[in-house]
C-alpha cells in the first residue's frame, strides 16, 4: 500500500462488556495501526459502560483460560491506561491518538441503528476512508485489518467499485471450523445460507472465491464512498436482514462486494444479541425478527416471491414451532404480513 488510509472501527456493545473487552484487546494488537475505535453502548443494563471505562483506565483485565487456543490474541493485556473519550450520540468526536470513543445510547437502537450512529460519527471526520463494522463477540487475527485495507486499496487501484468486503469467519470455540465466508440468499423461500458453515478450514476458500450474495454482519469493511452513495443501513428491520438490504441497494447503484480470506476473524456467534434473561429469550427474539423480516425484505425487493416465501414460512413454523418458540414465530410471521417494522418487545 502506498499510504495508510484512516479506518474507523465501530463496535456495538449490548450487555456484553466481557466480549467487547476481549474484542478490543485484539484490535489494539493489529499490525495496521492507523485506525480509531468507536464503541457504541446500545442501552446496556449490565453495567457495561462502567466496566469498559474500568478496562480503558487499567482497573480491569480479562481472564482467559491458559488452554484457550486464541489466548494469545488478547493476553497479556495491552498497556493501560488508554486515553479515551466519553461522548453522547450527537456530540462531535474529538479523539486522542489512541482513538477510543465510548458513545452511550440511552435507547436500544438495534443492530443497524447502533452501527449507523457509529458510521455517522466516523464520517464526520473528513480523513476517514473506511469503516470496519465489527461485532463485539469477535476476536481478530493480527493481520485482519491489514488484509482488508490492502484488498480495498487494490480494488480501488483497479477501478473496481467494491464497496463492502467481508472477512473469513471462524468459530471462536472451534477455530478450525468455518463460520462463514459470505452468504447466499434464496429469494423464493426468503432464506439466507452462510457459505462454508461448519466446514473444517483447509484454505479451500482462499483461492476459490465462491459466489456470495451478502457479507455476514460480524465483519463488514465498508468504504466511505459506498456509504455516501448508498446511504446507511435500513433501521426498520431492527435485527437481521440489514446486510442483505444494504448490499442490494448498493448493487442497484453499481457497487460490488468481495471476500478477503486473509482477514481472519473468530466469531462467538449469537453472543451479540444475548440478554441476561437466558437462552430461551434470546432465541425468541431471533425467531420473531427472522420470521418477520424475511417477509418485509421480500416485499421490499422481491414482491413476486411473496407467495412462495409465505408458504415456506408456514412450513417452517409447522416444522420448528413445536420444538420451542411457536408464539414468537407466529407473531413475527403475522407482523410481517401486516408490514409492521421497527423494534418490538418480544
Amino acid at each position: 500500500m502506498t499510504d495508510n488510509p484512516l479506518v474507523y472501527v465501530v463496535v456495538v456493545n449490548f450487555n456484553g462488556w466481557h466480549h467487547t473487552i476481549e474484542c478490543l484487546e485484539g484490535l489494539y494488537r493489529q499490525g495496521y495501526t492507523h485506525f480509531k475505535v468507536i464503541v457504541i453502548d446500545n442501552a446496556s443494563m449490565d453495567g457495561s459502560v462502567e466496566m469498559l471505562r474500568a478496562w480503558a483506565e487499567g482497573r480491569l483485565d480479562i481472564y482467559k483460560d491458559p488452554h484457550n487456543p486464541l489466548r494469545a490474541y488478547c493476553i497479556p493485556p495491552i498497556s493501560k491506561p488508554l486515553r479515551y473519550g466519553n461522548f453522547m450520540p450527537q456530540e462531535p468526536l474529538k479523539l486522542s491518538e489512541s482513538g477510543l470513543a465510548l458513545v452511550v445510547s440511552k435507547k436500544n437502537l438495534g443492530f443497524a441503528g447502533a452501527n449507523n450512529l457509529g458510521i455517522s460519527l466516523a464520517l464526520s471526520d473528513p480523513l476517514c476512508r473506511y469503516i470496519w463494522l465489527l461485532n463485539n463477540d469477535t476476536v481478530v487475527s493480527r493481520d485482519a485489518l491489514t488484509a482488508l485495507v490492502k484488498k480495498a486499496e487494490d480494488s480501488q487501484r483497479q477501478d473496481k467499485m467494491v464497496g463492502m468486503i467481508g472477512s473469513k469467519l471462524l468459530y471462536y470455540h472451534a477455530p478450525h471450523r468455518l463460520n462463514a465466508v459470505g452468504g447466499r440468499y434464496y429469494k423464493w423461500v426468503g432464506m439466507p445460507r452462510q457459505i462454508g458453515m461448519m466446514e473444517i478450514d483447509k484454505g479451500q476458500y482462499n483461492k476459490y472465491k465462491p459466489k456470495i450474495d451478502y457479507i455476514v454482519g460480524a465483519s463488514m469493511f465498508v468504504s466511505r464512498d459506498f456509504i455516501l452513495a448508498v446511504g446507511p443501513m435500513a433501521e426498520d428491520y431492527f435485527l437481521y436482514y440489514e446486510e442483505l438490504d444494504w448490499v442490494l441497494k448498493g448493487r442497484h447503484k453499481g457497487w460490488a462486494i468481495a471476500l478477503c480470506p486473509d482477514s481472519v476473524v473468530y466469531h462467538k456467534e449469537g453472543a451479540t444479541i444475548g440478554s441476561n434473561k437466558g437462552k430461551r429469550e434470546r432465541s425468541s427474539t431471533t425467531d420473531y425478527y427472522v420470521f418477520r423480516n424475511r417477509i418485509l425484505f421480500t416485499r421490499r425487493f422481491y414482491p413476486y416471491c411473496l407467495v412462495t416465501v409465505i408458504i415456506s414460512s408456514v412450513v417452517a413454523i409447522l416444522i420448528k414451532g413445536f420444538k420451542g418458540n411457536l408464539w414468537a414465530m407466529l407473531r413475527g410471521f403475522w407482523d410481517g404480513l401486516c408490514n409492521k417494522s421497527g423494534a418490538i418487545d418480544v
